[in-house]
């Protein structure tokens, strides 16, 4: 009925349904439009893409041609028309301008002094809490035009600009004028912009000149910028420029410090200036136990993180020692006297990371920390943290917290083709970080080996050490067998101890770090007896002890710690019966608590949580005929509300006893083994728990155990996030 109506005026519409009378012009007939409303279904919104622009460019052009302004903007005794609710949408400053009796023009006004004819910035006014310019309590809110101090005609000019357009042309020469104009009138996407161009401006020459301008209009953007610059040349800047480098204000000089990401310089370097090459990887890890071994992610530098097949996050080493972070402390207290600075600033050296030797030979021999009761305390504080070795773990401080670059991939034991066990510790580093997603890139460095091979084990880590237990282990009879026996890596001397052993031998076993526990579960001992015995390791006294077992035999089964709870999936028992249930193990209760049942059996599966979501993917069940089958499908289970889902996407392929590794909201997959050929897996799959897809990846790795760090603020940039890690050589 409608048809054919749309080129008609809406009068001649109304004629064409008979709604309109044509000699007396009556109103149409409400209930024939009414009628005409049923026909239509369904409610839409409907946008327009190019209704914004048009409306800011119709105001820009009322501007320019004086229609319809109801302010005047006079700086420098040039005038500017504007709209009020244009300046008001734009700006707290006219929004929650200056306070009624406070002079308007005060407000962030910069203060200048003249030093010799040179014209010299030295600080901001700001107000207290202020009103509205435009509020009724405001004299401004009904002047014509308002007198703005402090901002030049330019600045104001380039800012009213970006206000009506949203753009702006920024270069040297006008840069200062935005930045007064958009600090005094508070436009803060102007600000960023500024930030913004200032950064990829920064350099060796102007970065203090950059973080003054940073601080005096609160950048913090830039300031962040100039501190992170400073974190990643400080060691060059100290060879090319060492008198500015001296010369850096204390706010700067202490948040360099506090940088974990501060590796160009060691503890030595930061204390003694003795420049020597460090090489350190942070190593965040998720351990998750699988067949043959162990897979990690780590992170150029070094933090430590405890879940048992859960996060693991750890530093790598420094090859040569930690020298130079002290040296520059103390260079720059002695430069123009600033002593005043002594305790706070050694607060941020980390003594904890230098060698015994040095803490005596170098820090308690220096006339400073001998006058300083404060710097004496945190030397003895190292030297105690050095003394109790087994209980390092739990003792770390921020002054024993290595520094980190980059995440990255690290591989842990494991079996090769042409090896039964191996003891290869060995990490994935990248030709160039910021290139690590291209495909092809791959760099397999070696570092300190393990005292024995050794495939089936588990890994976590706790307090920056990465600890490995258990496992199957070949003898020089040629029989292979599960061991007890446990190490400790530490990532600062690149270097493994033997920690006290468990009180079973154990392989296809689960480890865990939960607080300041190493918990180990179930598993196979030396005889192949599945076991239902539950231990843990406290590192304070070096020493294993039995808690509350499961209620029967399990191995083969999967484990992951979240919120402090030890949370366990599936396996098998010593009677060859697949589980599908779900366990989790409180601590504080010494207590196992039964939850709701996975949809599915699993044995050599992966567990993994994202968004206090736990998944399971991969391992292998048993059809109607007792034969093994692959499981591809992808299970979650809410931890909130104890329900499990399954997941409308499978795995691209099955994996068993393969790692697992989560990043960002990302989950990886690596290696495993196939159960019709036995032989390893060359692939790695990814899933994107956000955007609910799967990428496959042809890199070859072996069945290893996985693991990786889940940062923080994350972020950080992810070497997790790559296409390809090229093949190794397992």
């Amino acid at each position: 009925m409608l048809k054919g109506l749309k080129h008609l005026s809406s009068r001649d519409r109304l004629r064409q349904l008979g709604l309109f009378n044509l000699e007396n012009n009556l109103e149409p007939d409400l209930t024939v439009v009414l009628d005409v409303q049923e026909m239509l279904t369904g409610q839409r919104l409907c946008q327009s893409s190019s209704h914004n622009d048009a409306v800011l460019a119709a105001l820009n052009q009322q501007r320019s041609d004086g229609i319809l302004c109801d302010i005047t903007l006079i700086a420098e005794e040039q005038k500017f028309h504007a709209h009020k609710a244009v300046l008001a949408a734009c700006s707290d400053y006219f929004r929650d301008g200056p306070t009624s009796g406070q002079d308007s023009s005060k407000q962030g006004m910069i203060v200048i002094r003249y030093e010799g004819g040179k014209e010299v910035i030295v600080q901001m006014v700001w107000p207290e809490k202020s009103r509205a310019m435009f509020s009724l309590c405001m004299v401004e809110s009904e002047a014509d035009e308002v007198n703005l101090h402090g901002v030049t005609s330019l600045g104001l000019k380039q800012a009213l600009d970006f206000a009506y357009t949203g753009q702006i042309l920024l270069e040297p020469g006008v840069i200062q004028d935005v930045l007064a104009a958009g600090s005094h009138l508070q436009l803060l996407e102007l600000l960023s912009l500024c930030s913004h161009y200032l950064i990829e401006e920064l350099n060796s020459f102007n970065y203090l000149d950059l973080y003054k301008l940073a601080d005096l209009f609160n950048l913090t953007l830039l300031e962040n910028a100039v501190i992170g610059f400073l974190v990643k040349h400080l060691s060059e800047l100290l060879k090319s420029h060492p008198e500015e480098v001296l010369a850096l204000p204390y706010c700067l000089l202490r948040e360099v410090f506090k940088s974990d990401r501060l590796t160009s310089l060691s503890e030595e370097q930061i204390w003694q200036e003795k420049v020597m090459s460090l090489e350190k990887v942070r190593v965040s890890l998720w351990m998750s136990y699988f067949g043959l071994g162990f897979i990690a992610f780590l992170s150029s530098g070094f933090v430590g993180f405890a879940l048992p097949p859960s996060t693991l996050l750890f530093d790598d080493l420094a090859k040569t020692k930690f020298a130079l972070i002290t040296r520059l402390a103390v260079r720059w207290l002695e430069h123009n006297c600033r002593y005043q600075y002594l305790d706070e600033l050694l607060q941020y050296v980390r003594f904890g990371l230098m060698d015994v030797d040095t803490l005596h030979t170098v820090a308690l021999t220096h006339p400073l920390v001998q006058a300083s009761e404060t710097a004496t305390a945190l030397i003895n504080e190292a030297l105690a943290y050095h003394q109790s070795v087994y209980a390092q773990p739990v003792w770390q401080t921020a002054r024993t917290k290595p520094r980190f670059q980059s995440d990255t991939l690290y591989i842990i034991g494991g079996k090769k083709r042409e090896v039964c066990k191996v003891k290869e510790l060995r990490y994935f580093n990248p030709v160039d970080q910021e290139n690590v997603h291209i495909a092809g890139i791959a760099n397999w460095s070696e570092l300190a080996p393990m005292p024995v091979g050794r495939s089936h084990h588990c890994v976590a880590v706790m307090g920056d050490f990465l600890f490995v237990a258990g496992g199957e282990v070949e003898h020089s009879t040629g029989r292979t067998c599960a061991v007890r026996t446990v190490c400790r890596y530490d990532p600062r001397t690149n270097s493994w101890a033997e920690i006290a052993p468990m009180k079973n031998c154990r392989e296809h076993f689960v480890l865990g770090a939960v607080d300041e526990y190493l918990y180990a579960v179930g598993g196979r001992n030396e005889l192949r007896q599945v076991l239902p015995t539950v231990e843990r390791y406290c590192p304070r006294k070096n020493k294993w002890t039995f808690v509350q077992s499961f209620d029967r035999s399990l191995s083969c089964h999967a484990g992951y710690v979240v919120d402090g709870l030890l949370w366990i999936s599936g396996g098998v028992t010593n009677t060859a019966q697949y589980q599908n249930r779900l366990m989790v193990y409180d601590p504080k209760q010494n207590k196992w608590l039964s939850r709701s049942p996975m949809l599915q059996r699993r044995v050599y599966h992966s567990m993994a949580a994202v968004q206090r979501k736990l998944y399971v993917l991969g391992g292998n069940d048993l059809d109607y005929n007792n034969d093994r089958i692959l499981v591809r499908h992808i299970d979650s289970y809410s931890i909130d509300t104890d329900q499990w889902t399954r997941c409308s996407f499978n795995m691209l392929t099955g994996q068993n006893e393969s790692g697992v590794a989560v990043h960002n909201g990302r989950i990886y997959l690596v290696g495993g083994y196939s159960i019709w050929t036995n032989e390893p897996l060359a692939c790695i799959q990814s899933l994107i728990i956000t955007n609910v897809r799967a990428d496959a990846n042809t890199s070859r790795l072996s069945s290893w155990e996985c693991a990786s760090y889940p940062p923080p603020n994350l972020y950080r940039r992810l070497v997790h996030q790559f296409q390809n890690l090229g093949e190794t050589d397992n």
